[in-house]
């Protein structure tokens, strides 16, 4: 297996991560699917309950 030397782009990854702030992106993410989620499961329990239809 071989691996690939991302050396040259870290001086770089400072002024990508300005542009595309990617730690930020993955927590607003990971918000939102978590809120996905939980509507999901509601809907389901109110389905299986027969609160709606």
């Amino acid at each position: 297996m071989t691996t690939t030397d991302f050396g040259f782009i870290t001086p770089y990854l400072g002024y990508i991560n300005w542009f595309l702030p990617f730690g930020q992106m993955l927590a607003f993410t990971g918000a939102w699917l978590t809120a996905v989620l939980i509507y999901y499961a509601y809907t389901i329990i109110l389905r299986v309950t027969q609160a709606i239809d």
